[in-house]
């Protein structure tokens, strides 16, 4: 499960998915550690993994919003929506 390696890289790094709680403990999974007794490093990595999320989940309301403010233009002149 590793990509190619962008050029002049020395290490891959594997694809991973980024998961909430609910989702099972895989070594392709990314979710956060689960609260109460966390060290500094744990709670910035949790801050940055829902952080992440949240980017990813704006991004699509983002690009749903934009398409149904200008839907494409299909070539014989409809519309997809």
């Amino acid at each position: 499960m590793y990509p190619n390696p962008k050029p002049g890289a020395e290490q891959l790094a594997p694809y991973a998915v980024v998961a909430d709680e609910a989702f099972p403990l895989k070594e392709y999974i990314l979710k956060p550690y689960a609260n109460g007794g966390l060290t500094r490093e744990q709670r910035i990595f949790n801050y940055k993994l829902t952080d992440k999320n949240k980017e990813r989940k704006l991004r699509c309301l983002r690009i749903h919003y934009c398409l149904a403010l200008f839907p494409p233009a299909l070539p014989d002149g409809g519309s997809l929506v």
